[in-house]
């Protein structure tokens, strides 16, 4: 497969699906911030001096998992709209597919160990066709078949 254009649309169906995990881990992650900073207020709330340690502990995972739930839905968003821009006939933007592809590669910190396989995949094929000479062939704005061999200097 050395066409731009099935590569720029293999990955940007990669990036939907992913991005579609993306959303239904990030919804488990928001559902556990709710019900687990409710208990925590609740605790806070009703107990005494001694459930304050508990509490804080509580607030303490909240505020991580909150960090958590905010790269996943940056790294949806990065997605999406990379997904978007390489359906489109005109090249996409070659800084916001390096965007979506390091944070596809960072994968684990919105996914963890179910996640990160996929995403570490992904992110490496989006590096190699955006800093491959495919890629510099479809940035540079030719969607047909690139160049033959021959005139990159190989015989």
């Amino acid at each position: 497969m050395t066409d731009p254009k099935q590569h720029a649309n293999t990955l940007s169906i990669l990036l939907f699906i992913y991005a579609g995990l993306q959303c239904l881990f990030a919804l488990f992650i928001a559902v556990f911030v709710v019900f687990y900073g409710g208990f925590g207020l609740y605790v806070a709330a009703t107990g005494g001096s001694d459930a304050a340690a508990g509490a804080a502990m509580m607030f303490i995972f909240v505020a991580i998992y909150v960090v958590m739930l905010v790269f996943g839905i940056v790294s949806i968003f990065l997605n999406i709209k990379a997904g978007m821009r390489l359906k489109k006939t005109e090249p996409a933007s070659k800084n916001l597919l390096l965007a979506s592809s390091i944070m596809n590669l960072l994968s684990f910190i919105c996914g963890g160990i179910c996640l990160a396989p996929f995403g570490i995949g992904i992110g490496i094929f989006g590096l190699w066709f955006t800093l491959s000479d495919v890629g510099k062939y479809y940035f540079q704005g030719g969607i047909s078949t690139p160049p033959q061999p021959h005139q990159y200097g190989l015989k």
